[in-house]
């Protein structure tokens, strides 16, 4: 079975199965008795209940506030610490990542017993804080203390969502390395292509001892190189050779022009 015949059956099958339910309590809504009942007959009566009830209006304020409260805290606090774990080099950042992630794996239920005994009325900083002051400056069953803690549990969540996006946006160029390495090392390249590179092409004189360190696929020329990039999936084709040029070239210069010749001449 071709993928995309799969993809649509799965798509469908999961919509179906969303869609039945949620229309069921869609029509229901609209029917003066339950939806067997033989004299149920189609209306806003149920909608005017809950509208004119008080404490309707009061679980959506408390919703909206809840919601809006834990995205303004959640978003910007995941996202830069996505940030600053894929776009920096913050030590032990591999070990941060694990412990960014762990309250993903954690019961809501410890983690809700972990507030009250922590930040409880009797819980263990609240009694520190009123030996020290007198009183305790916060209220845990409060509607702003709920919106910090939703805030600050969902924190993992937007930061998983963040970081595979920001990991995803380094995989869209196409690498184009190679020349006369002139005995350097290229190991410190490794981890920097493992991240932003989607494809690694290799050209020149010291491709061998590149394709060691990072891999990639060799090329005879730099026109074949940019036939082949062409051919990748990818946003952009980067020509950072890392090496110098006169193994194949006039000097860094010719190597340019060469490159810029073999974009124009591909097929429009």
């Amino acid at each position: 079975m071709p993928i995309v015949v799969y993809r649509l059956l799965v798509l469908g099958v999961t919509s179906l199965a969303v869609a039945t339910p949620l229309s069921l309590v869609v029509y229901q809504s609209f029917l003066t008795a339950p939806f067997f009942d033989p004299s149920a007959q189609l209306g806003l009566l149920a909608y005017s209940f809950v509208f004119a009830d008080p404490d309707f209006w009061q679980a959506l304020w408390t919703t909206v506030a809840i919601a809006c409260g834990m995205a303004a805290i959640a978003v910007p606090l995941g996202a830069l610490l996505a940030f600053l774990m894929v776009r920096t080099d913050v030590p032990g950042r591999h070990y941060l990542e694990s412990l960014i992630l762990i309250p993903i794996f954690v019961s809501a239920v410890v983690i809700a017993f972990g507030y009250v005994v922590a930040i409880g009325p009797v819980g263990i900083f609240s009694t520190l804080a009123k030996d020290t002051l007198g009183f305790v400056p916060w209220n845990l069953y409060s509607l702003l203390a709920l919106i910090v803690i939703a805030g600050l549990t969902h924190v993992p969540h937007v930061y998983l969502y963040s970081a595979a996006a920001l990991r995803g946006l380094g995989k869209k160029v196409v690498l184009i390395l190679g020349g006369e390495g002139k005995g350097q090392d290229f190991t410190p390249l490794r981890e920097p292509v493992k991240q932003f590179a989607a494809h690694v092409l290799l050209i020149g004189r010291d491709a061998p001892l590149i394709a060691k360190a990072v891999g990639g696929e060799f090329c005879a020329s730099l026109e074949e190189a940019v036939n082949k990039a062409a051919k990748v999936s990818a946003q952009a084709v980067l020509l950072s050779p890392a090496c110098a040029s006169f193994d194949m070239f006039r000097d860094y210069k010719h190597r340019g022009e060469v490159f810029a010749a073999a974009v124009r001449s591909l097929p429009a």
